[in-house]
């Protein structure tokens, strides 16, 4: 899996300046994401490996900003860490 910390950081970046923009981004990144999994379903046969992949990836990214919180706080902790071992 490719490396997600630039995404989680400007993600954290984006929640501190606008903390409501962050929710009505990700409320939308879900959306998306729920709409184009039910497109797959409804995919024709030779679209349904691009449609699948559209899917996947959404729910992907979905799942690294929805979590980049917790994520960013345990990559805060691993700096720490460094610093003071």
């Amino acid at each position: 899996m490719p490396d997600s910390q630039h995404m989680v950081v400007a993600a954290m970046r984006l929640r501190q300046t606008s903390p409501e923009l962050w929710e009505d981004f990700i409320l939308g990144l879900r959306q998306y994401a729920a709409q184009v999994t039910d497109d797959m379903k409804k995919a024709a046969p030779e679209n349904l490996l691009r449609v699948q992949g559209m899917a996947i990836m959404a729910a992907e990214i979905a799942a690294i900003l929805i979590e980049a919180p917790k994520t960013y706080d345990r990559m805060q902790e691993m700096q720490r860490g460094k610093r003071n071992g």
